[in-house]
């Protein structure tokens, strides 16, 4: 009864091999799998290499595609922010309107503005830029005005603040005149007056002298609609300036007025 015991516990140990050996043949087949998934790769690439060779236009087409990707995500990222706030933007400086200096007021007629010029200058004003000009027209050629003199005159900004501190005037030749030119003797036109409309941009004057440098015909009677003008004198007769009959009703208010024949 002994002996038939221990032969049936051995069959027992028998059947428990079997199923550790059935889940082994599982576990082999789970690996394949992976290892051909991992295969596929090489396989794609293959292909693509195959499609490159067999049409080189298309691969050829491929390639400009790539690089010119990342070109235009560059450009992308360049252009938007500085569209939104540029980062080194500076504030642009006002442009100045045709016949304007610098930021100055307009002057219209050139002669004018060179009477002006000329009583600044003898408030001692802008004698750095006087004494450049005058340097370089030495230069010039007699009775010719020097380009170069007239830029740095011209580059000289008659503010609104500077025109109003204005009280006096005087059509007159000055020193100005011959910081344009090596020589002249006042017999041309080439500084001449031809009109007196810019009088608006001085609104504090007081005193006008008329002496010289006018052009024949023109017309004075602008400055007697200055609102606060209390003497003009006038040594150029009716018969090279008009308009002198506007002057004598100021008379009345209280303007000293002389005219000369």
């Amino acid at each position: 009864m002994a002996t038939s015991k221990k032969t049936a516990t051995k069959p027992k140990t028998k059947t428990a091999t079997p199923k550790r050996s059935a889940s082994a043949p599982k576990a082999k087949k789970r690996a394949p799998t992976a290892i051909a998934k991992k295969s596929a790769a090489p396989r794609a690439t293959n292909a693509t290499n195959a499609t490159s060779t067999a049409n080189p236009k298309r691969a050829a087409a491929a390639e400009k595609t790539k690089k010119a990707a990342p070109a235009v995500k560059t450009k992308e990222a360049e252009t938007t922010p500085n569209a939104k706030t540029p980062p080194s933007a500076k504030p642009k400086k006002p442009v100045a309107a045709a016949g304007q200096t610098g930021e100055g007021v307009k002057i219209r007629d050139w002669g004018f503005r060179l009477v002006i010029l000329e009583t600044l200058h003898d408030r001692g004003m802008f004698k750095k830029e006087f004494a450049r000009a005058e340097a370089l027209a030495a230069d010039a050629e007699e009775y010719t005005v020097s380009a170069p003199a007239r830029k740095i005159l011209d580059g000289i900004a008659l503010t609104p603040k500077l025109l109003a501190s204005i009280t006096s005037i005087s059509l007159d030749v000055g020193h100005v005149h011959h910081a344009l030119t090596s020589e002249w003797d006042g017999e041309d036109d080439i500084f001449e007056v031809k009109h007196v409309k810019d009088l608006a941009s001085l609104p504090n004057l007081e005193e006008v002298s008329v002496i010289s440098n006018i052009a024949h015909g023109t017309d004075l009677s602008p400055i007697a609609k200055l609102p606060k003008l209390k003497r003009f004198r006038c040594t150029i007769g009716g018969s090279w300036a008009k308009g002198l009959e506007a002057f004598e009703p100021l008379r009345k208010r209280g303007v000293s007025v002389e005219l000369s024949n």
